[in-house]
């Protein structure tokens, strides 16, 4: 555990204000390498393409969270002041076993929720579209919105490798949001796509500004302000988070204990 009254420069956020580590560049997991996209890159992108599209995303933890909380989820992962009803879309990761990515896609307009898989499972279908619509009505018991949702089916192509399932999962993504046919994406080109994302993700950044960032790897950031915010880097994963968005900082044996967060606490760790 490292903590710190704030982030050095080798901290870079997107224009949403998402966390992207330069280190993402030389991990495996980065776009510009052949294995899968860690969890960092595909949210940094999937927060890019809704703040350019009318799009809410919600973060691949939550699914963790759906699968193992008793009760179902804590009230902070029910996102209750933000107005899902008012976005065109609602999508969601998937890391499916720990090792496939896939997307859920809610058409809010249309009240449908489907998943766009590039290896098709029926089991996977099922299984998430049941855990989205129940947190959804759990949900609406506290908003008031969009508590009833119809299945759809979203057929794509099927990915020809072991490792470009995140990359497919970005490319669907970004098709659905232009109007774009998922039968228009094509895995052949799914390494020039991580070369895009890449680009893409390098062009939007920016160093960390201690005055104007305040959002941290947590999927319920608080986003404080203040001249003064301070940081702890979670022991498992490296992640920075607010020590306000964490409780087991605030508490006081967190010294001895060192820090996991919450992320970790849901079992999804790269």
């Amino acid at each position: 555990m490292y903590m710190c009254p704030s982030l050095s420069d080798c901290v870079r956020y997107d224009e949403t204000g998402r966390s992207c580590m330069h280190c993402d560049c030389r991990r495996p997991g980065h776009p510009h390498g052949q294995a899968w996209l860690n969890d960092v890159v595909i949210h940094s992108y999937l927060a890019l393409l809704a703040h350019s599209y009318d799009a809410y995303v919600l973060p691949s933890f939550l699914g963790i969270r759906w699968q193992q909380s008793t009760p179902f989820v804590t009230r902070e992962w029910m996102y209750t002041r933000v107005q899902m009803a008012r976005h065109r879309w609602i999508l969601m990761p998937l890391h499916v076993n720990g090792n496939h990515w896939a997307l859920l896609v809610a058409d809010v307009a249309a009240g449908t929720v489907g998943i766009a898989d590039s290896v098709t499972s029926e089991s996977t279908c099922t299984t998430f579209l049941a855990l989205f619509k129940r947190y959804m009505a759990a949900r609406a018991e506290l908003t008031n919105e969009l508590a009833e949702w119809t299945d759809t089916q979203y057929d794509m192509p099927q990915q020809q490798d072991t490792s470009s399932c995140g990359v497919l999962c970005l490319m669907a993504a970004e098709a659905l949001l232009q109007s774009v046919p998922l039968s228009a994406v094509q895995p052949a080109s799914a390494q020039l796509y991580r070369k895009y994302i890449q680009t893409r993700l390098i062009m939007n950044s920016r160093l960390y500004d201690s005055e104007g960032d305040a959002v941290c790897d947590l999927p319920f950031c608080q986003q404080p302000t203040g001249a003064r915010i301070t940081w702890t880097q979670c022991d498992q994963c490296d992640r920075w988070c607010h020590n306000c968005c964490c409780v087991r900082v605030r508490s006081a044996s967190w010294q001895n204990k060192g820090f996991i967060c919450d992320i970790c606490q849901c079992g999804d760790i790269k």
